[in-house]
This record gives structure tokens, C-alpha cells and sequence, in this order.
């Protein structure tokens, strides 16, 4: 970095700060998670990223479900312009508004430092049903989005000053197949958004809010430092490859074994 007023030193401390938050969320959502497909198979990601919309921090989670973080919350900030406040949280799980795939749940939290949308918190884990036309949230037969998922929750609010909506709660009990099941995953995900928003705000008040800001500049900038020297340093070449996609078969496809000399 050129800057002469950036502290590698401090930068580093800062991001493996970040680093330890993501982590204890994903922590938090494995634990307290009640669907296999969460606490067992890890099929989930934590990211945080800036109040203007940059992937900030990952640590570990699943390239497909990060990438699309900071899509997720720009559809947030954009359908909630001017009305997002602390103690909301928002369900996305639209595939046309940055989402994965409508099987995803995403939990959205905005949070506020000193009334500024400083970051948002986000969770996202794949549920074991979503009401869809078959029971399975990987339908890789389905002719379009109606078919995948009879749900879809473009950033809609599910908390406000920290209170459920409930109507969004009754929606998805009367029409997802493990109604239980997923009111746990559901509270799970919102429980690690929010382990996210109290670590964060815990970080702003030790080193002050300009300077989590300056950091975030910083970072950001080294980041795409890195990122360019590491592009200049690849040596020209063209590349060519064919990929064949192997479509899921339904039970009644799938060959039968005789039963003859079992």
C-alpha cells in the first residue's frame, strides 16, 4: 500500500477480528440449528458486509452462497430505502434479487452504529423444505422458479425493533412440510445475524467509528491491491473446456436390481 497513514499492523488486527465474528456465527447457527442439513451436512454460510453494500468478511462458508451476499443487501437497502432501522431482520430467498436458490434462506440483519447502517449481518442455510411441488428443496427437474419454491421472500421483514412478525411466521407453517423443523433452522439463523450485530457493535466501540471506517477503506483497497498484482502475474493463454451437466432422476427412472440369486 502506498498510503502513508495505513497500519498494517492494526488493519490485520481488524480483520481477524472480523474473521473470529463470522466464525462465532457460523458456530452459533451449526449448534442451535435443528435440521441435519445445518448442523451436520454445514450446507450454510455467514458473511458480513458494508452498509453500501461490500462483501466485508467470510471466513469459511460456500463460494455460491457468499458470492451473492452483497446482492442480497443491496435488494434489502433498495427495497427498504429510507426505511431500515435497528432491530429489523429481513428473509431472502429470491433467486431474481441475488439469492442462491429459492431451497436458501437467507436472515438479513442492518446494523447500526450510531444511527448509521454501518454493515448488515448475513446468514444463509439451505432448508430441509420450502413447500415446493415435491417434497425437496434440490428439485433439478423443476421447469421454472414455481415449481423449485412456492415460497419466495424478496427481503421481507420478518423482525422489527427486535420483534417477530408473525404473519410471515403462519405463511411458512402453513404450507412448508416440516413446519417445526424449520421454525428452528429459521430462529437459528436470526439467533447468528444477531451474534453477529452484538460483536460488531462491541468492535465499533473499542477502536471508535472513524476508525472501523478507515479500516474498511483500507481493506478494501488492499484487498483489490492483491487481487491485481496477483492478475498481472498470470501469463497469457487461451483456454477452452466442455462440461456436461448431469441431470437428477426421479425414483421411477432409476434401474431396479433382480432379485434373482440374492
Amino acid at each position: 500500500m502506498s498510503d502513508p497513514d495505513f497500519d498494517p499492523y492494526l488493519t490485520a488486527i481488524i480483520a481477524n477480528r472480523l474473521d473470529g465474528i463470522v466464525r462465532e456465527m457460523s458456530f452459533a447457527l451449526q449448534r442451535a440449528a435443528r435440521s441435519p442439513a445445518i448442523n451436520s451436512a454445514r450446507d450454510f454460510s455467514c458473511s458480513i458486509c458494508t452498509g453500501d453494500n461490500q462483501l466485508l468478511a467470510a471466513a469459511e462458508g460456500l463460494p455460491i452462497h457468499i458470492f451473492g451476499s452483497h446482492l442480497q443487501t443491496r435488494s434489502m437497502t433498495e427495497f427498504h430505502d429510507g426505511d431500515l432501522q435497528e432491530g429489523d431482520c429481513f428473509l431472502h430467498n429470491d433467486p431474481y434479487t441475488g439469492n442462491s436458490h429459492a431451497g436458501d434462506h437467507a436472515y438479513l440483519v442492518p446494523v447500526f452504529i450510531e444511527r448509521e447502517h454501518m454493515f448488515t449481518t448475513v446468514v444463509k442455510a439451505h432448508q430441509a423444505d420450502i413447500g415446493n411441488s415435491i417434497p425437496t428443496t434440490l428439485f433439478a427437474d423443476a421447469k421454472d422458479q414455481y415449481e423449485e419454491g412456492a415460497l419466495i421472500f424478496p427481503a421481507v421483514r420478518v423482525q422489527r425493533n427486535y420483534l417477530m412478525i408473525d404473519d410471515i411466521v403462519r405463511m411458512c407453517f402453513s404450507r412448508i412440510r416440516v413446519p417445526t423443523q424449520w421454525y428452528g433452522d429459521f430462529l437459528a439463523g436470526i439467533g447468528s445475524a444477531r451474534v453477529g450485530e452484538k460483536r460488531l457493535k462491541e468492535l465499533c466501540e473499542k477502536y471508535g467509528k472513524e476508525r472501523i471506517k478507515r479500516f474498511i477503506r483500507d481493506w478494501l483497497n488492499y484487498s483489490e491491491a492483491r487481487m491485481d498484482q496477483a492478475v498481472r502475474k498470470l501469463p497469457p493463454v487461451s483456454l477452452s473446456n466442455v462440461s456436461v451437466h448431469d441431470r437428477s432422476c426421479s425414483c421411477s427412472k432409476r434401474p431396479t436390481t433382480s432379485a434373482a440369486g440374492s
